[in-house]
């Protein structure tokens, strides 16, 4: 629903006008989703935090997710394809990316599929567009069993060398960097993501003038 069509059934449902920030922040954590929405008034009204002062309804912000809501954003992950999980796996450690850094680490297709289904969100009033989970998946993020940890070091350095070079010779260097300098500390888990990663963006690197310098890393762990 849209931020008038939110508003009105809100304050239909509870017989009262809403504060005009209240009713913002629901629909900013709602995205418009009715279901959602329905599940969220209940929790804070039954939690207290949905308050009614001098005849106005008043909520502060979302405190975190109840079972029922928690249930309800893992349905909805568990329904998308394993492609999809994987770009909420990554933003889950290390958002916001850069959204091209991120268009060579995952599914292109997948990502435009999750941006459609509103479980992330592609950001364009910074310098470079960037990459955000949609906010049902960012307040689960605290408890998404459905999502796998991954170490987010080597995204986010490969990120910020994309963002300061300006091509992905530099990113996947970047990464492979990181990889090297997690082997060395004995990081072994993190070392592999920061490899597979630089790995990935010097696959889209093909056809640069000055390959990447990832190669002799990459063999270290294969």
């Amino acid at each position: 629903m849209s931020r008038d069509d939110t508003r009105t059934l809100v304050e239909t449902v509870l017989e009262a006008p809403m504060e005009a920030s209240s009713a913002e922040r629901l629909r900013a954590c709602t995205q418009g989703n009715v279901l959602y929405l329905r599940h969220l008034l209940e929790d804070e009204y039954a939690s207290g935090r949905l308050t009614q002062s001098s005849g106005v309804w008043l909520w502060p912000g979302p405190s975190g997710l109840s079972p029922t809501l928690l249930g309800l954003v893992e349905a909805s992950i568990g329904r998308q394809s394993a492609s999809v999980c994987e770009v909420l796996d990554v933003l889950s450690t290390c958002e916001p990316l850069d959204l091209a850094v991120l268009r060579t680490v995952v599914d292109p297709a997948a990502l435009d599929a999750a941006e459609a289904s509103r479980l992330v969100v592609v950001e364009t009033d910074s310098r470079a567009p960037t990459v955000v989970s949609g906010p049902r998946v960012a307040a689960a993020a605290a408890h998404a069993t459905a999502l796998a940890g991954r170490d987010g070091d080597a995204l986010l350095e490969a990120s910020r060398a994309y963002e300061v070079f300006g091509d992905l010779v530099a990113a996947a260097d970047a990464a492979a960097h990181a990889a090297a300098n997690f082997r060395r500390a004995g990081r072994r888990g993190p070392a592999l993501t920061a490899c597979a990663v630089a790995r990935r963006l010097a696959d889209a690197c093909e056809g640069a003038s000055t390959p990447p310098r990832c190669g002799p890393i990459w063999s270290r762990f294969r």
